[in-house]
């Protein structure tokens, strides 16, 4: 059994949004050091099922997230 979680066009914005504005210190030791996280992420979806719908989230390596979703969506 396999699960499918997409993005809709505007939470992809809203997404790729608060990446560009997202002060994050993890990043900015990243490009000092060129280092990066092992397999190389950086951020990750998270995708939460309730009943009143699915809530995607993005989450930064430095754990700061953003909710992707607001209540007038659910």
């Amino acid at each position: 059994m396999a699960l499918t979680f997409e993005l809709t066009d505007r939470q992809v914005q809203k997404a790729e949004k608060w990446l560009e504005e997202h002060d994050c210190p993890a990043k900015k030791f990243m490009e000092a050091t060129g280092s990066s996280p092992a397999l190389g992420e950086r951020v990750r979806f998270i995708f939460i099922p309730t009943m009143l719908g699915t809530i995607p989230v993005v989450e930064c390596s430095c754990k700061a997230y953003e909710f992707l979703i607001g209540w007038d969506d659910l």
